[in-house]
């Protein structure tokens, strides 16, 4: 069989490569899904929450957390400041 032939059914039969846009729309999927909570103090014993980053996003944009909160991702134990946190990264 000429050489032409086997690539030609190589290539025939090789699964295609899964396109980048796919890979970087999963990678935002899993972005998206971060989900915080906040509480206004270190004292505070009341935390709110699970909201998604868009949610995080709009309050911090919008002045609602103007006085500065105590954030952190769900499942994690350790909060941050919040006028240190980048929503729109996980957006």
């Amino acid at each position: 069989m000429p050489l032409t032939c086997l690539l030609i059914t190589w290539m025939a039969t090789k699964k295609p490569a899964e396109p980048a846009k796919k890979k970087v729309e999963e990678k935002a999927m899993d972005i998206e899904e971060v989900q915080w909570e906040y509480k206004w103090k270190e004292d505070d014993d009341e935390v709110h929450g699970p909201h998604d980053s868009k949610k995080m996003m709009d309050w911090q944009e919008s002045g609602f957390f103007a006085a500065g909160i105590l954030v952190r991702k769900v499942g994690t134990t350790e909060y941050r400041d919040s006028k240190r946190m980048d929503f729109e990264l996980y957006v």
